[in-house]
């Protein structure tokens, strides 16, 4: 069983589209259907439903899909650790990012962490928290900035911040004279959101759902800055880290009629090797400096 096969297995699994994973690894098209069809001729199984308009894995597929993800990623591993044997202080860091997140932290924690090892090079994605969830456990960055919660079980996690979710509107709205923002005055609003994928959105649509009300969302987008400049634009009311509109001398904030806690943190995944600039990034936010 050849490592470029089960590459090209993953990609298509990730996609569901063997042209698009063909495009991602700058391969021909015919080389990744001849790969697979290698695959389950060799392992005597069909790894994918071809009877339908889109690919689906079949329960075969499946399975061999997280050993595959499993082999690659410690792969993977064997092969940064070999590299980072002969550093020193220098090395990159795939990190995971949320926009939202990473607007609240940067400032705060990683332009610092910076200054201090100025060798280490961090390769940003952004993406929500439950996207950047899934990219730490496939192995696609090596650590993530996301929303922690109870269900982190292939995950090692330091909590960096605790925070909770506020309303924010522009400083003329009417809500603004409520000392409190409750479900029944939401329902009337039209409101901004994040898309799916941002852990931040689901939070929100629960506390909708637990009290029974229903949210009319106006616009949704994956883009922090313009979020913030539909609700100071007045086109709507959104929810956000009750930091990052303290200080916005454009919006207002009250808080939602059930306080909504939020737990920021580093994770990586439990099982993966982690490399020395990791390591650098993790032990400076366990013991990061008071007052950032």
């Amino acid at each position: 069983m050849e490592i470029r096969k089960l590459e090209y297995f993953v990609a298509v699994c990730k996609h569901m589209n063997m042209t698009k994973a063909a495009d991602e690894l700058l391969v021909a098209q015919p080389s990744i259907s001849n790969s697979i069809k290698a695959l389950e001729s060799e392992l005597g199984f069909e790894f994918f439903d071809r009877s339908k308009r889109q690919l689906q894995l079949t329960e075969e597929g499946h399975v061999f899909y997280k050993r595959a993800v499993d082999i690659l990623s410690h792969i993977d591993d064997v092969s940064r650790e070999m590299t980072d044997l002969g550093r020193s202080s220098a090395g990159t860091i795939k990190l995971g990012v949320p926009p939202m997140i990473g607007t609240l932290i940067f400032p705060r924690l990683l332009v610092d962490y910076k200054k201090r090892h100025p060798h280490i090079k961090l390769q940003l994605t952004e993406d929500g928290s439950l996207e950047t969830k899934r990219k730490i456990i496939d192995g696609e960055v090596d650590l993530g900035i996301i929303i922690l919660t109870d269900e982190n079980e292939h995950l090692d996690t330091c909590e960096i911040l605790d925070t909770e979710i506020v309303t924010c509107m522009n400083r003329s709205h009417r809500l603004g004279r409520h000392s409190k923002i409750t479900p029944a005055l939401l329902e009337k609003e039209k409101l901004v959101m994040l898309k799916e994928g941002f852990y931040h959105r689901e939070v929100i649509l629960n506390y909708f759902k637990k009290h029974g009300a229903k949210p009319k969302i106006a616009v949704s987008t994956n883009q922090l800055a313009t979020l913030e400049s539909l609700v100071i634009q007045g086109i709507g009311i959104s929810f956000l880290f009750k930091e990052l509109v303290m200080d916005n001398s454009k919006m207002i904030y009250r808080p939602l009629g059930e306080y909504l806690p939020i737990k920021i943190g580093l994770a990586w995944r439990k099982d993966r090797y982690l490399s020395r600039a990791s390591k650098t990034l993790i032990n400076y936010l366990e013991h990061k400096p008071t007052g950032l």
